[in-house]
């Protein structure tokens, strides 16, 4: 066992021991994970779960706890121990410890991601694999930046600075939908660090929606915005936001057989979308780590204050998963981390299974029937359901219609909205504004 490589570990333990009440400030510096060596974690894990417990009070009641655990049932691992007694340090020296131990961590981190780039290298790894260890290198790179606890206090006047410019209108906290009824349901519309599942069987309207609100960001409101779209091609996107936003029929504007008058309309749609700020990136081959490489680029160049994925189900890793699910978990997780480490929501669409069409003809979608993976359901901070009648039967009672369901409002309410199918023009609109 190399004793001096190791010597603040050894010194975090003997603190704990020493005074016990000082575990508690420890664990703002480091944690059992950090340490290197697996007996010393081993020995602070076991402290630290006696303390909680109630069972570790004094140095005597910690080595119990210890020897309870099995953990000192050898020669080499009774003097790891003694040596840990002798070398206790004075408390007030503890967290200067602590936080070396958790620098020595985030050291380790960054040669194990810099080493499995290097080799996958060496290896000839694919591109895709080499910008997921390249990743974890910036990942590992980071950790330590994390933000720490603060008093609720400390930051007060900043926010309510904020709130009062929110009431100016000066600097909204929220991303308007443009739909009035379901931007009432979701207080506002859309906030900075959502991540917002847009979900529906293929052919509903889930793209439709997405793109419905990102012209509302970027056209209505001038605002930025980024289209990851992996399905539909960059001409496609323009076709359909040229229909929403000139409102002749996309079969129209695909073939060119249109009206003197449609014609002009396009011309006047083309010079809108021409100003207007929203991006649109239609490489098929993206990856995740990809996706958040360049969103991260276009928050910080452009000002992009909100991003949609399109669609979910259609993302590759780039490396091998042991599972589709766990594939679409592992995308789930990055997204919502992506929302909030960029501070804007981030929608992602995605597609229903088949649950809800099993259920019968006026069955309603629920967020349980995401494609794939529970995690969708659980990161989500809203979830926004499709369920479009006409769909399914043309001649239903209410086609025309499509139900936006609010499956999940973290922080707020769920309920149902109905919006008016103009998907002939690419697009819904507001009940009270069909006409």
């Amino acid at each position: 066992m190399d004793k001096l490589k190791h010597k603040a570990e050894r010194a975090v333990i003997g603190g704990c021991l020493r005074t016990p009440d000082i575990i508690p400030e420890t664990l703002t510096h480091t944690s059992p994970a950090d340490f290197g060596n697996a007996v010393y974690r081993g020995f602070f894990d076991a402290i630290v779960e006696g303390y909680n417990a109630g069972k570790v009070t004094n140095e005597l009641s910690g080595q119990n706890y210890v020897m309870e655990k099995g953990l000192l049932g050898s020669s080499a691992l009774a003097e790891a121990w003694g040596d840990i007694i002798r070398e206790a340090p004075l408390p007030a020296t503890v967290s200067l410890h602590a936080h070396h131990v958790h620098e020595n961590a985030i050291r380790r981190r960054l040669e194990q991601a810099e080493q499995k780039f290097h080799d996958a290298h060496r290896e000839g790894r694919s591109l895709a694999e080499l910008r997921q260890y390249a990743q974890e290198l910036v990942d590992a790179a980071e950790d330590d930046a994390a933000t720490d606890a603060r008093r609720i206090g400390d930051t007060l006047d900043q926010l309510l600075d904020e709130i009062s410019a929110r009431g100016d209108g000066e600097m909204p906290d929220f991303i308007p939908t443009g739909f009035r009824d379901l931007d009432e349901l979701l207080n506002g519309g859309l906030k900075a660090g959502q991540m917002v599942i847009v979900a529906a069987r293929p052919g509903v309207g889930k793209s439709t929606l997405a793109l419905d609100i990102m012209r509302e960001m970027s056209i209505r409101r001038g605002e930025p915005s980024l289209l990851f779209s992996l399905e539909m091609t960059e001409d496609e996107v323009q076709e359909r936001a040229l229909s929403a936003e000139a409102q002749v029929k996309i079969g129209c504007v695909k073939s060119g057989n249109m009206s003197e008058a449609e014609w002009g309309r396009v011309a006047a749609a083309r010079d809108t979308l021409t100003e207007a700020p929203l991006w649109v990136d239609d490489n098929p081959e993206l990856t995740m780590v990809d996706i958040t490489a360049k969103a991260k680029l276009a928050v910080r160049h452009h000002g992009v204050r909100l991003i949609a994925i399109d669609y979910l189900q259609l993302l590759k890793s780039g490396v091998k998963e042991e599972s589709r699910q766990q594939e679409v978990s592992s995308f789930s997780r990055q997204i919502k981390l992506l929302a909030k480490s960029c501070k804007i929501p981030v929608i992602a669409v995605a597609q229903l299974n088949r649950g809800v069409e099993q259920r019968g003809e006026d069955a309603m979608p629920k967020p349980s029937d995401l494609r794939e993976s529970g995690s969708l359901e659980m990161d989500a901070d809203v979830v926004l359901l499709l369920n479009r009648p006409d769909a399914q039967n043309k001649d239903h009672e209410k086609a025309g219609e499509t139900t936006i369901i609010v499956g999940k409002n973290r922080g707020g309410a769920t309920g149902t909205v109905t919006v008016a199918n103009q998907l002939h023009f690419s697009r819904f609109v507001d009940m009270r504004q069909e006409v």
